[in-house]
């Protein structure tokens, strides 16, 4: 909960924890930093990249551009950190905003509701 919270926070900055750590930053294909959702959508992506045994990390080597398959789907670059990015506009695509409220929905309020409707049917009266 701790990264995810903390992921959250940078996610307005075209950053995660880890770009952070490595002095990096998420820029889209249009020269934006990529905002908030656009940085949701990529995470979510990068799931995938990573279920895959990991080769959508893996292609990254051998990528003349250095770029992950959520990267390429995304439209994302991965850029070494420096001041010009920080005062850049930062933009999400209509699609990344869309997958922010699915997987927000599909993972966040889907289960909270599975478990109260879980809670409520345990709490009542057996019938006779």
């Amino acid at each position: 909960l701790v990264i995810l919270f903390s992921n959250v926070a940078f996610f307005h900055r075209g950053q995660d924890i880890g770009a952070v750590l490595f002095k990096t930053r998420v820029l889209r294909e249009n020269g934006d930093v990529a905002g908030f959702f656009h940085m949701w959508a990529r995470a979510f992506a990068s799931i995938i990249s990573l279920l895959a045994f990991g080769a959508g990390f893996w292609t990254a080597l051998s990528d003349p551009e250095g770029r992950t398959w959520h990267d390429k789907w995304m439209k994302t670059y991965v850029v070494v950190d420096s001041e010009e990015y920080r005062d850049r506009k930062r933009s999400s695509s209509d699609l990344a905003s869309s997958w922010f409220w699915i997987t927000l929905l599909v993972f966040v309020a889907a289960p909270i509701l599975l478990a109260i409707v879980a809670a409520i049917s345990d709490s009542a009266p057996p019938q006779q």
